[in-house]
């Protein structure tokens, strides 16, 4: 393990309610390497924020390690920690001027004056803040009221920074900008960072790594690429972008047969979590992306009929109702294809290194 990486070993959280236990991280375990942006990805209740919080100390580990920087952190105080940390609310002092939001911690600590005067204002300039150290926070924009709050975190020059959800409160093209924004001073300063997100395109535009939750687990961790095209389970496939799903039944040999009888040898086939295993509505499937899938009126692997055509730009999306398929499968075409109106007979086709095969483990 690098001397300045996190290793997080068989993290587990209950909580007690009245109604029962809830068990909402279950046994997670990973590594982030120094300098990564290491990005926790998932829907809501899945284990992303309570798994941040537990890093970061602002809740109790039930069971499991965290270790920073050869320290065990799994039960030092939150003040003890040497993290930054951002939220989705900005939780700035309205009648305080953008300088002494900064500078706020650096005095309570007892920093000299002249240090908080040199720290913040390198802080605030690399943010892009500088000209706007003496306004309040309410005479600024949502996305610079953000900047603030993460200068705050980072001019302590903790050791890693954790992000959970801090682009939540902004609008969609001021998310773009900011996303990009907080990759650049990630870079520029080569800190850690773990980042919590609901939003799949977030992730993949900024994050060295992702690690995608789901039910408390962490399901599967790696580069977007990777986790884009070998995702590890259909719930991963389907978060993850698009994705499709044909009933199939395990031949034998890495081989699975369509509902129409079509036999295909996939590029990968894995294990499906039992917990996991309805996820696509049936026990066993086979998964393709809309790119990879192509419409042909002459003929091809599964019969289908066209439901919709959407002209988005730089593609075709056609939806399509297919044998085997339980919801409407999504085909994008880099052009129209003659005879595929809506209401047309036509057929689906697919290279088989393209699709990858889930078998239930059950």
């Amino acid at each position: 393990m690098n001397a300045r990486s996190l290793r997080v070993g068989g993290l587990t959280k209950r909580f007690q309610l009245p109604s029962g236990d809830i068990l909402a991280v279950d046994g997670v375990t990973f590594e982030v390497a120094e300098a990564e942006f290491f990005t926790m990805l998932g829907p809501s209740g899945c284990g992303k924020t309570t798994t941040l919080r537990m890093i970061a100390g602002l809740e109790s580990p039930t069971s499991g390690t965290i270790v920073f920087a050869g320290q065990d952190y799994t039960r030092v105080d939150a003040r003890h920690r040497n993290i930054g940390m951002v939220f989705q609310s900005y939780a700035l002092f309205p009648h305080l001027p953008i300088f002494e939001n900064v500078a706020y911690g650096l005095r309570v600590r007892g920093m000299a004056a002249d240090d908080i005067q040199k720290r913040v204002t390198r802080i605030l300039d690399l943010l892009g803040l500088g000209g706007l150290a003496e306004r309040h926070p309410g005479g600024l924009s949502g996305g610079q009221q953000q900047r603030v709050s993460i200068a705050r975190a980072l001019v302590y020059e903790p050791g890693m920074l954790l992000l959970d959800e801090p682009l939540a409160n902004l609008d969609a093209k001021l998310r773009v900008q900011m996303r990009e924004e907080i990759r650049r001073i990630q870079r520029e300063l080569g800190i850690m960072s773990l980042y919590v997100t609901h939003d799949q395109e977030e992730a993949m535009s900024v994050s060295d790594r992702i690690a995608v939750f789901n039910l408390g687990k962490l399901r599967q961790v790696g580069r977007a690429e990777e986790v884009y095209s070998t995702p590890a389970t259909p719930f991963v496939a389907d978060f993850i972008g698009k994705a499709n799903f044909l009933e199939a039944s395990p031949l034998g040999e890495g081989r699975f047969r369509l509902t129409n009888g079509t036999t295909v040898k996939p590029r990968l086939a894995l294990g499906l979590p039992a917990d996991e295993a309805d996820v696509a509505g049936f026990d066993t499937v086979v998964m393709l992306r809309p790119e990879r899938l192509r419409i042909d009126t002459a003929g091809g692997k599964v019969p289908c009929r066209i439901l919709r055509r959407q002209f988005l730009g730089g593609i075709i999306r056609y939806s399509v109702e297919a044998e085997g398929a339980k919801l409407a499968l999504t085909v994008d075409a880099p052009r129209d294809i003659a005879g595929t109106g809506e209401g047309a007979q036509a057929f689906l086709d697919f290279e088989e290194r393209d699709a990858i095969a889930y078998a239930s483990g059950r």
